[in-house]
């Protein structure tokens, strides 16, 4: 029976294999079924020299805070704070655990702001859920990347994490997907959310929460367009609704990379998917081309081409480093 049982598995993850790159197409194609994300970011040149764009240390550090959190500090909008995602798996990448500490300090500092009933100021309940679920990700990205003081020292934050979650305003045990966002198919929320109860699942082993992931991300997946458009409430061709669609897509290719089930699931998706954000982005009187300009879609594109070796991310992503070298050699 246990030799049938590897036999089967092995079956299966040639299968699986051999079905990701079987149509030719440089956009769907993966080494294996899991993804190392920090030997990902490690060990691909364009990737590197993105992480370095990503620095923040040439900036005072301050106490944390992020975006309008600088001049509001007493509003909190904890969206602002989820660049030290970015910072963080660039810091682990680059082996530079400074740029790690700026990233752990945009966590830290919204987590000190959260009130007693687990709300984060004018935060709502999305955007808290996103927050969480990228704290998750980054201790499990430290743990992955062997810089354990600094995973422990965002690990200090999880009783906050807890805390959030037995809150009645979580959004991870509200039925507000009853409500609200079905009628405004707001798809990249509810992608997200999936995301987050994922990540935060793993991070305390929860099954339950694994379970709600499942749900949540079927019910996006079913929505997902021909086209390969997750629906939101913008003007397609628009750059918030090339910015959903990007937020969608970055989420979801986390989500490959972890799990066998899902790289699976996700395959089409996520190529048709950035399929949709190329053609939108070339089309004439559309404003999608300004939603892949920037930092955040600078990374999503470039984690997509060093995945997939996708030409349309890579251009955006080598555009990106190369805009920004330029300007940072005119600036000496």
């Amino acid at each position: 029976m246990t030799g049938y049982f590897r036999g089967g598995i092995s079956i299966f993850l040639c299968a699986f294999i051999c079905a990701f790159s079987s149509d030719g197409s440089a956009a769907t194609k993966a080494a294996s079924p899991l993804v190392d994300e920090v030997r990902l970011w490690r060990q691909t040149p364009l990737l590197v020299q993105v992480a370095k764009k990503l620095n923040p240390l040439g900036t005072p550090a301050g106490d944390g805070a992020l975006g309008a959190n600088r001049k509001f500090p007493d509003r909190v909008s904890v969206t602002h704070q989820i660049e030290g995602w970015n910072w963080i798996r660039a810091g682990a990448a680059l082996g530079n655990g400074f740029v790690v500490d700026r990233g752990i300090m945009a966590f830290e500092w919204a987590f000190a702001r959260m009130l007693d009933d687990g709300s984060f100021g004018e935060s709502n309940t999305v955007e808290v859920a996103h927050f969480l679920g990228l704290y998750a990700r980054s201790v499990l990205l430290l743990r992955s990347a062997k810089m354990e003081e600094r995973a422990k020292r965002l690990e200090r934050l999880l009783p906050r994490l807890e805390s959030s979650l037995r809150s009645s305003k979580s959004l991870l045990g509200e039925r507000r997907w009853d409500g609200a966002e079905r009628k405004t198919w707001v798809t990249q929320q509810r992608i997200q959310a999936a995301a987050a109860a994922y990540w935060i699942g793993r991070l305390m082993v929860n099954p339950t929460l694994k379970k709600t992931a499942d749900l949540w991300l079927d019910e996006a997946l079913r929505r997902q367009e021909a086209t390969g458009l997750f629906p939101n409430s913008f003007p397609e061709t628009s750059k918030a609704a090339g910015r959903a669609q990007l937020d969608s897509l970055d989420a979801l290719q986390g989500l490959a990379w972890a799990d066998p089930v899902y790289a699976v699931k996700l395959k089409a998706p996520l190529a048709i998917g950035f399929k949709w954000l190329e053609s939108t982005a070339g089309a004439k009187k559309s404003t999608t081309r300004r939603a892949i300009e920037g930092t955040g879609p600078a990374v999503t594109m470039a984690t997509y081409s060093a995945w997939t070796k996708n030409p349309f991310a890579t251009r955006i992503a080598k555009d990106f480093a190369t805009a920004s070298a330029s300007s940072k050699k005119t600036t000496r």
